[in-house]
Parts: structure tokens; C-alpha cells; sequence
């Protein structure tokens, strides 16, 4: 793999992590918008706060990608990321074209977040469940990486599928793909969620950190869809503050 390469695949900073890193720390787009210009004010919160990208996962109201494309086209060249789009809905050809354009676009790394999404919704488009998510995965990349490889002679960076939940299996949770509220509370009993204070947050993140974890996303879905995203949004800037705070010593 090659360090130049502008697409990665894959799919602020907050103490040293456990490799001797700094964690860093994005933020995500949390809803599918009717409008493009609704994800303006995550994309100067992260430009503002020198945050290292903005997520966003699959969109059908306006397809992620191009909603990049027109915040690239506003003067936000920033680093954008996909978490996760899904799999069944292109070609690995299309995936990579759309990277590759992005990257142009931005003059900045883009990271893919890919997943093949839920049984029943891969059933739904082509009649029965992947045999093996994992294979099917692994064979997308390979397709997306040989594309991209073709036009300008070089690998991605990295490249890592979010397939399912086998992860979070292997960490000792209990979850399913058919049970989404018995995972949502194995996800906060376990305090693999974060939520609280912005100090009790930053402390669980440094927790994240001396761990060895090198990037978290800031997630203020539950936020703006209980109380409005100008609360949301709020509350990232309050955190943001908070974390800066903690990483020059500054007891708030």
C-alpha cells in the first residue's frame, strides 16, 4: 500500500493513545437530508475545530457522495468519509469512480466505510441473504482496490469492510442483527456509547484513548432528533471546547 494514494477504504485529537498516537476525533452527519446545505453547519464545526473529516452513511435522499461534492463546491475541501454506504446498491467500479472523484474534487483523502447492510435488506435486492458476509466483503474491496489501482497505478491506503457484527461479538457483547434495541442497551451497558457531560464524555474518551483507539466519531443523532440539531449541534461545539481543554491541561 502506498502512502499517496487520496482514497483510503475503511469501512480534534484527545490524548496520547496506547502506540503513542493522538486519538483523533470527527464528527458525523447523522441523518439523510432533503437539502444538502442542512450538513453546513457540521462542516464548518468540523473546518472550525480542525477536526480530521466528516462521516456520513448511506443517503437515499440525497446520495452521499454528491452531497460531498457540493459541499466541496461551497469551499469546504475538507477530508470526507463514508460510514458505511452500502454495498448491494453499486458496482465496485461505481464505489470507486465516485472516490476517485471526490478525492479530485477536494484535493483531500477520502475513507470508505463499506458494508453489505442488514440480512433481511440484501435479501430484499437479491433474493436471498450473502452466504458468507465476509467473503463477499473481502471480494468488493479487492474489486473497488483493482479499479482504483487501474487508474492511477496504486493501492489505497487501507482498506477495511464494516460487515456485521462479529466485532462486537468478539468483545463480549450479546447482539443480533434482528434484535436493534437489545443492541442499542448491550452498547450503552457496556459504555462502548459514550453519553454525559462534555466531561464525562472527554474522560470516556480518554479512556479510548490510552486504549489504543485512534479515531472516534462524535454522534449527535439523539440530541437533534430529541431536542433539534441547533441543540446538537450545541452540544459537538461544547464537547469540541471540552476536549481542547483537556488536551492543554486546562481543568474546566
Amino acid at each position: 500500500m502506498t502512502r499517496s494514494s487520496p482514497v483510503r477504504c475503511a469501512a480534534g485529537y484527545l490524548g496520547e493513545t496506547g502506540e503513542g498516537q493522538f486519538m483523533e476525533t470527527s464528527v458525523i452527519f447523522p441523518v439523510m437530508p432533503t437539502d444538502p446545505s442542512d450538513a453546513v453547519p457540521f462542516v464548518e464545526l468540523v473546518r472550525n475545530e480542525n477536526m480530521p473529516r466528516l462521516w456520513h452513511g448511506q443517503s437515499i435522499t440525497t446520495e452521499t457522495h454528491q452531497m460531498f461534492a457540493y459541499l466541496a463546491g461551497m469551499g469546504f475541501r475538507i477530508p470526507f468519509g463514508t460510514a458505511v454506504t452500502l454495498m448491494p446498491l453499486r458496482h465496485p467500479m461505481e464505489t470507486a469512480t465516485h472516490a476517485r472523484s471526490l478525492a479530485r474534487l477536494t484535493g483531500r483523502r477520502v475513507t470508505l466505510g463499506l458494508g453489505p447492510g442488514s440480512p433481511d435488506f440484501v435479501a430484499s435486492l437479491r433474493g436471498k441473504p450473502y452466504d458468507s458476509p465476509k467473503a463477499v466483503c473481502a471480494d468488493y474491496l479487492r474489486q473497488v482496490r483493482g479499479f482504483l489501482t487501474e487508474q492511477r497505478h496504486e493501492a489505497p491506503e487501507s482498506c477495511r469492510p464494516a460487515s456485521d457484527l462479529s466485532p462486537l461479538r468478539r468483545a463480549g457483547l450479546r447482539v443480533h442483527p434482528s434484535q436493534p434495541y437489545l443492541n442499542a442497551r448491550a452498547l450503552v451497558d457496556s459504555e462502548t456509547f459514550v453519553y454525559g457531560t462534555p466531561q464525562e464524555v472527554t474522560g470516556a474518551l480518554a479512556e479510548y484513548a490510552r486504549a489504543g483507539v485512534d479515531e472516534v466519531v462524535l454522534n449527535s443523532a439523539g440530541v437533534g432528533l430529541a431536542h433539534g440539531w441547533n441543540a446538537a449541534l450545541e452540544d459537538l461545539a461544547e464537547l469540541s471546547a471540552e476536549m481542547r481543554a483537556a488536551r492543554s491541561g486546562v481543568i474546566t
